[in-house]
């Protein structure tokens, strides 16, 4: 799982601003396909700063920070 974008460089080059996010499946074998957003559901616009992956209840989640945004969760389907 990705995300990004930066708000905050200097001021003559602008915000970095192209990112939704992407969730790139693996292989088992070193290999990564990238799953698009309306298969994988992952949608992360924004000043995405972190990515914490944690197991709730068994099951894989990841918490998303951004900066000015409330916290939000993403679970697999």
């Amino acid at each position: 799982l990705a995300a990004g974008n930066f708000y905050s460089p200097d001021f003559m080059t602008g915000r970095y601003d192209a990112s939704i996010g992407l969730l790139l499946k693996g292989d088992g074998k070193g290999g990564f396909r990238p799953v698009s957003a309306q298969q994988s559901g992952v949608f992360l616009p924004g000043d995405v700063r972190s990515l914490i992956p944690l197991k709730l209840n068994g099951r894989p989640v990841w918490v998303v920070g951004s900066n000015s945004a409330k916290l939000r969760v993403l679970a697999p389907r």
